[in-house]
This record gives structure tokens, C-alpha cells and sequence, in this order.
């Protein structure tokens, strides 16, 4: 029962972090549009090199958001076989496993929102 507890509070957050993640994407897409227009309005010179930071940045961020994204998809595919067949020896590394992509979220989320701050202070 122990088990099915912990894979229903780990599928819950699953479920909240690949919203969370679509919506970082989306924001993305917000914050390169806004780029895109201040680089465009923009005279000086002293522009360039900032805005391509920045749209490395979210370059970098897209591609952390894919790889969080197939980490909790493989981890749910564990669950479901740690489930299905009762395997008990994986409920340990299922466990470490969720504690470990949590940390990784939980980091680009700070990063994420750093990143943002400095990007709209940047605009502003």
C-alpha cells in the first residue's frame, strides 16, 4: 500500500511539473518576442552582444526544459513497471530517482526566474 501511495504523490507531481514546464516553454516564447522587438527599436551598438546572451540563454533554457521533461517521462515508465510487476527492489531507486529529478527541477526553476528578472530588468 506504502507503494502505491508514494507512486500516486510522485505521478501528482509529475503531473504538476510538466505543466510548470509548458509553461516556462511558453514564457520563452513571450520573453524572445519582447527581445526581438527592443533589439529591433533599439539604436546602439552596445545591444547586440546582450541580446544574443539572452537568446542563448534561452536557447540553454529549452533544452534543459526538453531533458527535465524526458527525465520525468522515463521516470514515470519506471513506475508503472515497478507497479505492474511488483518489483520491489525498484521502489528504492524509483524513490532516489524522484529526489533527484525534484533537485534538478527545483534548480531550474531559481535559475529559470534569475534569468527572467535579469531579463526584464535588462528591457527595463
Amino acid at each position: 500500500m506504502e507503494t502505491m501511495t508514494s507512486s500516486a504523490i510522485i505521478e501528482k507531481e509529475h503531473f504538476t511539473w510538466l505543466k510548470h514546464l509548458d509553461f516556462y516553454k511558453a514564457q520563452l516564447n513571450v520573453m524572445e518576442k519582447e527581445l526581438a522587438g527592443f533589439a529591433k527599436e533599439s539604436t546602439s551598438k552596445k545591444v547586440g552582444p546582450k541580446v544574443e546572451q539572452f537568446q542563448n540563454q534561452f536557447i540553454r533554457q529549452r533544452e534543459v526544459i526538453d531533458t527535465l521533461r524526458h527525465s520525468v517521462k522515463q521516470h514515470e515508465n519506471e513506475i508503472e513497471r515497478m507497479t505492474r510487476f511488483a518489483l520491489e527492489y525498484l521502489r528504492d531507486r524509483v524513490i532516489k530517482d524522484h529526489m533527484v529529478i525534484k533537485a534538478e527541477y527545483k534548480r531550474f526553476v531559481e535559475l529559470f526566474i534569475e534569468m527572467e528578472q535579469d531579463f526584464h530588468d535588462y528591457l527595463a
